[in-house]
């Protein structure tokens, strides 16, 4: 049996509702944040983006991997500065979403036939993307979508539309899997191709490779030859090993007919097969089983708070007599003492050890900053080391845009490296926190409710489960009581500076740093004209401008880090205070239902006792289903 088989995450969604309906019936919260998670949980949305040069076969791939001809329009002009998202619907359907122009809050939309849609998706239609396109929904009736997969379609990553490479960026983070496209017939991965490639490597390793055209080239042989040929590319020249690269080659056309007349032998011929097979019982696996894993842990962490109050209810259920509700009185007096006292004294010792703790990290994380992005610190440096290995100035000007290539990735790689280190660090203190409230949070008295640290932090409507996540450390962090809090740290602080040299969609500051950079991108045809000055002048020139955008992103790196550690201050305090609220909350509640218990009828009693029942029934259903899953997993 295949393990996607029995990783069901519908079941798994089933059992986080269940959790969240006996948390709101027990302890009157409402987790919206749960709610929405478990709903994405039970959808399985694996978020397949397609990358590749212009002309390259990507559309005619895609609309051959769904089976649906003519889905997206296959021409040789060349894709306008947005993409399509494509998804599963009864019937196709386009819809068009627009920049910049709100309506009612929300992105305007028109909904258009296929005829027109190359009107909005093409150059031809849509030069320069002047009618301010920014994305087109489409969706399709495609059994391969129906199981949740989500394609992503970006446009072209090579020759002059830097604003294409730049859409491309914004979603390699966020994705499951990167299918990269290249082709049998044309001219093998190039020198673009392998520095777009080298780049992105960085950002995420789901990268694997698609082959197209392999009805065009002259002979099988030809097609195995290309294919070694690019495999030897990826690894002598973009850093790839070449037996851990995933390579398939396809003929769309192949495809096409055999979807047409339903042959067997077309549709082994197309490669298609081993393509389909890879994503669904590899790659969407794997991305199953991180769900689930996520998804348990932020359950378990509800499961304890509501055992508790259901061995409290079911105490107090079974305490009759007059001498029993007293004694239970009496312990929550003394919890209540106890919790207060704790809260008064011992808080303040762990918040301190804790903010001391967080400040020797923003100082080591801080100072790793500036070595790397301060003007004429080790990134500079690093460039300018190339720039006099250059024999002329021509040979810099010429390679002005290879130059400020490397500066932006070099910032990016080590950028992605800090950030790795802050959350790893934010992480190792919070862990250490909250395994000092666990061991704490019942005190002396048993009756005092659990100080529940559950809550997840979220900061600027990022959500987790949205973040760039390129180590396993990461799926294990945001598992954690505190992930949603570091998570958002590192993608708040690195991802504004990574977005100045890698866009990533939603960071305004990293908008604003791209812009800059933008500028200086707009001006370098004008030193074109002084090519005949000397090679120093020409360093010093490229100096000064990687010296400029470095200082940029340094300042703004800075100013984000400090207002990330001062809400991970806040929040951790005001996490505290909430956490000792409810608590406190609770044993009110607790006290209030003795003193009702003590005036209930029998019936009264008995309907409770039936309630409770059927709450432990669900509880205990819950965590069987939590059990099976582990036997899964492990």
């Amino acid at each position: 049996m295949k393990e996607m088989d029995t990783i069901n995450l519908k079941s798994l969604a089933t059992a986080m509702t269940q959790t969240a309906m006996l948390e709101h019936q027990l302890l009157g919260r409402e987790d919206t944040n749960f709610i929405g998670q478990s709903k994405h949980i039970g959808l399985g949305l694996f978020r397949l983006v397609i990358m590749g040069e212009i002309k390259k076969g990507k559309s005619s791939f895609i609309n051959s991997l769904l089976g649906e001809a003519d889905l997206l329009p296959v021409h040789d002009n060349v894709t306008t500065s947005t993409i399509y998202k494509i998804r599963y619907g009864t019937e196709r359907k386009y819809t068009v979403y627009f920049k910049n122009e709100l309506e009612n809050a929300k992105l305007r939309k028109k909904e258009i036939p296929l005829s027109e849609l190359t009107d909005y998706g093409t150059e031809a239609g849509n030069p320069r993307n002047n009618k301010q396109v920014d994305f087109i929904a489409v969706e399709a009736p495609s059994p391969l979508l129906r199981s949740g997969l989500v394609i992503v379609d970006t446009p072209g990553v090579g020759g002059l539309y830097k604003e294409h490479r730049d859409i491309t960026w914004k979603h390699a983070p966020k994705a499951d899997g990167i299918f990269f496209v290249t082709d049998s017939v044309e001219s093998p991965i190039g020198g673009d191709e392998v520095e777009f490639l080298k780049e992105l490597i960085k950002i995420t390793s789901l990268v694997y490779f698609v082959q197209t055209k392999g009805d065009q080239a002259d002979s099988s042989e030809a097609r195995k030859k290309r294919m070694l040929n690019n495999i030897d590319i990826l690894g002598s020249k973009a850093g790839l090993s070449p037996k851990k690269i995933s390579y398939f080659i396809v003929s769309s056309e192949l495809k096409k007919q055999a979807d047409s007349s339903q042959d067997l032998e077309d549709l082994h011929d197309s490669g298609y097969l081993p393509v389909i097979d890879f994503l669904v019982d590899e790659l969407k696996v794997r991305k199953n089983r991180n769900l689930a894993l996520l998804g348990m842990e932020r359950t378990r962490a509800k499961v304890h708070a509501i055992e508790d109050e259901l061995l409290y209810r079911e105490k107090v259920a079974s305490a009759n007599t007059k001498g029993e509700q007293d004694k239970i009185r009496t312990d929550l007096d003394q919890a209540d003492n106890e919790l207060q006292d704790w809260n008064t004294n011992r808080r303040a010792e762990l918040l301190k050890d804790f903010s001391l703790q967080l400040h020797g990290v923003q100082t080591e994380i801080s100072s790793s900053v500036n070595l790397e992005l301060r003007p004429m610190g080790n990134i500079a440096n690093t460039i300018k080391e190339k720039m006099e290995m250059l024999t002329t100035a021509d040979d810099i000007y010429s390679r002005q845009r290879q130059l400020l290539n490397k500066m932006r990735s070099t910032a990016s790689e080590k950028i992605s490296k800090i950030g790795v280190r802050l959350e790893t660090e934010v992480f190792s203190i919070m862990n250490q926190l909250s395994e000092r409230m666990s061991q704490e949070s019942s005190l002396s008295n048993p009756s005092i409710p659990r100080l529940d640290f559950s809550a997840k932090f979220e900061s600027n409507g990022i959500s987790t489960t949205e973040l760039c996540n390129p180590t396993e450390f990461f799926t294990e962090a945001r598992a954690t009581i505190y992930g949603g809090l570091f998570g958002v740290t590192a993608a708040t602080v690195f991802g504004g500076v990574i977005g100045s040299v890698v866009p990533i969609a939603g960071t305004m500051i990293g908008s604003m740093a791209g812009m800059a950079i933008a500028a200086a991108w707009g001006g370098y045809k004008g030193y074109e004209h002084q090519a005949s000055m000397d090679k120093q002048k020409a360093v010093a020139e490229m100096w000064g401008v990687i010296n400029q955008e470095l200082g940029n992103m340094q300042i703004i790196a800075q100013g984000e880090l400090s207002k990330a550690f001062q809400r991970i201050q806040t929040e951790t305090n005001d996490q505290f205070r909430n956490a000792i609220a409810e608590t406190s909350k609770r044993i009110v509640q607790r006290k209030e239902g003795l003193v009702k218990k003590a005036s209930e009828s029998a019936g009264e009693q008995k309907k409770h006792a039936e309630a409770l029942k059927l709450a432990r029934t669900s509880f205990d259903q819950i965590r069987k289903q939590l059990k099976a899953m582990d036997l899964v997993l492990n």
